[in-house]
């Protein structure tokens, strides 16, 4: 699902004539698009290839459903055992518990459980004990992850994409690769510097259910992320433990990918004042959100 977010605001000829290449690649259960703005087509597909390896060994590291990848085998754990994951995988559990402190627990990889169940049975759920969702103890000098208490299942499916794309353009960075633009199945999108003569990288936002257009942002050195849920019941709040309903669409903009990834999920279950309040104690994000009666609450995302 796109989350109806569009990268097509240039047509294909101003990417032709513009020398912006295109480049694509399976993984994470989606597509990654790479937009290069450069001179030397070689030099740019030189980069990407070994982009995307970066990004197939992130997924073997991230990805739940990848056989012997550290989360598989975090999910393997019984309480009190441990294991050794790559320091990318201690960087993104880390970057999880932050915000999972910050949004005072809506965001929380810990749910894979609930998830599994949502897929299986869209209109009912089995209600888990909420002590089930347990904590990691992560040792980021050793790379140590331990269970502390109950088994967990961790699904980093509203972080890792994210957190792939940040990975990716750091790298495209140190091959001095600036004019660039980075999307995860159109749900994520990250940009580097913007196209020579425009103010950004054009990406055009549309509703949920009607596909009506809403509005179009210009990314420079940011990110947005779009979450709903128009295929099903696929968001579990943490809280109550049930499918987020009141909100169908939510779209983030950050600095980083892994925020905006993240916290476009988190706000389809915060209520518009802890939107607000946590938008006001972090004035680099902005958000747009349509509730269930088709709302729409813009909080700094666009004129």
């Amino acid at each position: 699902m796109n989350y109806n977010l569009d990268s097509q605001g240039f047509s294909l000829e101003w990417l032709k004539e513009n020398r912006v290449f295109i480049f694509e690649h399976k993984a994470m259960a989606t597509i990654f698009s790479v937009f290069i703005q450069h001179e030397d087509y070689t030099y740019a597909s030189q980069a990407v290839t070994e982009a995307f390896d970066l990004l197939n060994r992130l997924e073997q590291d991230l990805s739940r459903y990848k056989e012997n990848s550290d989360v598989a085998r975090i999910n393997e754990l019984n309480p009190g055992e441990s294991t050794v994951v790559s320091p990318d995988t201690m960087d993104c559990l880390i970057k999880c518990k932050i915000l999972q402190d910050n949004t005072m627990g809506v965001f929380n990889p810990t749910i894979g459980d609930l998830i599994n169940q949502s897929k299986k049975n869209k209109d009912s759920f089995k209600i888990y004990n909420k002590s089930k969702i347990g904590n990691l103890v992560l040792d980021s000098d050793t790379f140590m992850v331990l269970v502390e208490d109950n088994p967990i299942t961790i699904d980093l499916g509203a972080i890792g994409k994210g957190y792939a794309l940040d990975k990716m353009i750091q790298f495209f960075r140190d091959w001095e690769i600036n004019r660039i633009l980075l999307s995860s199945g159109k749900s994520t999108f990250l940009a580097g510097s913007a196209p020579e003569e425009e103010i950004g990288w054009p990406i055009k936002i549309f509703h949920p259910k009607s596909e009506d257009f809403i509005t179009k942002v210009a990314l420079k050195k940011n990110a947005i992320s779009g979450s709903g849920i128009k295929q099903g019941n696929h968001i579990i709040s943490p809280l109550t433990l049930r499918p987020v309903k009141n909100i169908i669409a939510a779209w983030v903009m950050a600095l980083n990918g892994t925020e905006a990834d993240a916290l476009s999920t988190s706000f389809m279950m915060m209520s518009p004042k802890y939107i607000s309040d946590y938008l006001r104690d972090n004035p680099d994000i902005s958000a747009l959100i349509i509730k269930k009666n088709d709302i729409e609450i813009n909080y700094g995302f666009s004129d």
